[in-house]
């Protein structure tokens, strides 16, 4: 009995620890865009996005 406690109580802080490991994980993650997003200078015109169909439309 005490085998299978000490089983279940090894599962539960694995998973907690797995957790916690993706979580800061993520956290980073979402940091490392934010600054990213904050250093790549933003257009706000239509030629500026490639995928956009106006820029594919025009003529230039």
């Amino acid at each position: 009995m005490l085998k299978h406690v000490i089983n279940d109580v090894t599962v539960v802080i694995f998973a907690i620890v797995l957790l916690a490991a993706l979580s800061a994980a993520a956290l980073h993650r979402t940091q490392q865009v934010q600054i990213t997003e904050a250093t790549i200078p933003l257009c706000h015109t239509a030629h500026c996005h490639a995928m956009n169909p106006g820029h594919w439309l025009t003529d230039r």
